[in-house]
């Protein structure tokens, strides 16, 4: 919100990565106060103190859009995001697209890793012996640990200006392995439970109108509803890997397993 502050901060730099943004709100139009007009406001701080410098965006799948079952969501394919976040970041990422600055967007999937605080309630679930089955549907994701998306933005920092690429584990996983490989980690037995959508959504805006009222941002609201209806959240990391040279330390074993020692070291779990 203090374009001077960015000013001063963008100053000198060869690169600017922009990872802020808003991904749970209290009020809808939060989403674009953050993830669009804050966008705007660091794009005008780089053409003022670094014109030069490349612009690493992090934008989000969610930008893309849910993909088909068994075709995971490439570079081409044309955005279609169905949540007021993903719209959010889509137009953040036009913000960039516009200007006259030298750009790489950036689109993770899910990132997980020590102090995450969503994809931690997966392991909540796990540690309770629970793989919620939510309106029936056998659902698919991809992942991407904290630190190999660390990795992937130094990498965008030396790519070709005007790319778009998608940083994630290579395979994407069905919801069920990602549970069932927690719930080893954590040594749980797990019983999978159907949730219908006809007590998911009840308690979806339940939830975003107690977010109103009390103004603390939630995860879960009828904007997370949007994204949970939509069976499969897959993208190709292809691209990255053949441009970039991009790979992931982390697999979906070893980061659950770093990952749920964090959160027991650290008396989450």
């Amino acid at each position: 919100d203090d374009p001077e502050s960015l000013a001063k901060a963008c100053r000198g730099c060869d690169v600017v990565f922009h990872a802020a943004g808003k991904t749970k709100v209290s009020r809808d139009a939060e989403y674009r106060q953050a993830n669009v007009d804050g966008t705007a406001r660091l794009v005008e701080a780089v053409k003022e103190s670094s014109p030069e410098a490349l612009f690493v965006l992090v934008s989000s799948l969610a930008a893309a859009g849910p993909s088909p079952a068994d075709a995971p969501r490439t570079e081409e394919d044309e955005p279609k995001p169905v949540s007021l976040y993903g719209r959010s970041k889509l137009e953040g990422e036009e913000v960039v697209r516009e200007s006259r600055l030298k750009w790489v967007i950036a689109r993770p999937p899910a990132v997980y890793g020590p102090k995450d605080t969503d994809v931690f309630s997966f392991f909540k679930l796990a540690s309770l012996g629970i793989s919620p089955v939510i309106g029936g549907i056998e659902r698919s994701l991809s992942l991407i640990h904290v630190q190999d998306l660390a990795k992937g933005l130094m990498l965008c920092a030396g790519a070709r200006p005007g790319s778009v690429y998608f940083l994630a584990d290579p395979t994407p996983y069905p919801l069920d392995a990602v549970m069932a490989c927690i719930a080893g980690v954590l040594g749980k037995k797990l019983r999978r439970v159907g949730v219908p959508y006809g007590v998911v959504r009840p308690a979806a805006y339940a939830s975003g109108f107690w977010s109103w009222l009390s103004g603390k941002p939630g995860i879960f609201g009828p904007d997370k509803l949007r994204e949970m209806e939509q069976a499969h959240w897959t993208c190709s990391a292809a691209k990255a890997v053949r441009e970039l040279g991009f790979s992931v330390e982390f697999p979906l074993a070893k980061g659950i397993a770093q990952t749920a020692a964090w959160y027991k070291a650290n008396r989450w779990l």
